[in-house]
C-alpha cells in the first residue's frame, strides 16, 4: 500500500507525529472553549455568542495570513504556529476573568487555529507532490485521531481535574509539536527535503 510505503520516510513520519500533536492539542482546547468560558470568564449567552463570532471571523485572518506568508516562511510557521497557539492558551488562562482581555485572546486564537491547516496543506504539495492521493489519505487519517484523541483527552482532564487542566494538556501537546519539526528542521532534513521538493528536477532547465 502506498500510504505504508510513506511511513518508511523518515520525514514523513516525523511530520506526521507532528501533525497530530498540533491537531490533538488544538481539539484538546477547542471543544471545551464554551465550559471555560462559562466557568471561568463568566460571560452570559450574548457573550458566548459574540466570542464564537469572533472566533469564526479570525478564521478567515488566519487563513489570509498563513497563505501570504507560507512561502518565504515556509519552515518558521510549521515551528512557531502550534507554539503560538500554545502561548495564546496560556494567555486565555491569564487573562481569564476579563472579557476584554479574553475577547482578543478569543480572536488571536482563532487566527493561529486556522492557520494551521494552511500550513500542513503546503507541507502536503511541497513535500509530497509525487504522491499527493496517498499522502493526502495519511494526512486526513491522522489528523481525524488525532481531533478524536484531542477531545478525549481534554475531556478526562476536564472530568477528573479541572478546566485549567485541560487547557494545560493541551499546551504542552502543541509544545510538543513545535518542538519536533525544530528538531527536524535542526537536523536538517525539513529544510534540505523542502528544497528537493522544489528543486526543478535533475537534467531538466529551471524556469525562467
Amino acid at each position: 500500500m502506498r500510504v505504508l510505503g510513506l511511513l518508511k520516510q523518515r520525514h514523513v513520519v516525523v511530520a506526521t507525529i507532528a501533525q497530530m500533536l498540533s491537531f490533538g492539542g488544538a481539539f484538546t482546547i477547542f471543544t471545551y472553549l464554551r465550559p471555560f468560558l462559562e466557568t471561568q470568564a463568566q460571560v452570559n449567552v450574548p457573550q458566548l455568542s459574540l466570542m464564537l463570532l469572533s472566533l469564526g471571523v479570525a478564521g478567515f485572518a488566519g487563513t489570509y495570513g498563513a497563505s501570504r506568508l507560507m512561502q518565504r516562511h515556509f519552515d518558521a510557521l510549521l515551528i512557531g504556529l502550534p507554539v503560538g497557539l500554545g502561548v495564546v492558551s496560556i494567555g486565555l488562562l491569564v487573562v481569564g476573568n476579563s472579557f476584554a482581555g479574553v475577547a482578543v485572546m478569543m480572536f488571536l486564537w482563532g487566527t493561529f487555529h486556522s492557520a494551521i491547516p494552511v500550513s500542513w496543506s503546503n507541507w502536503l504539495t511541497r513535500r509530497l507532490r509525487s504522491d499527493p492521493e496517498a499522502g493526502g489519505g495519511l494526512m486526513v487519517g491522522a489528523i481525524q485521531v488525532a481531533i478524536m484523541l484531542g477531545g478525549v483527552f481534554g475531556g478526562v482532564l476536564l472530568d477528573h481535574l479541572s478546566i485549567t487542566a485541560t487547557f494545560v494538556g493541551g499546551i504542552v501537546l502543541l509544545t510538543m509539536a513545535g518542538m519536533t519539526m525544530l528538531r527536524e528542521r535542526r537536523g536538517g532534513s525539513l529544510g534540505d527535503n523542502t528544497r528537493q521538493a522544489l528543486a526543478p528536477a535533475e537534467g531538466q532547465p529551471a524556469e525562467a
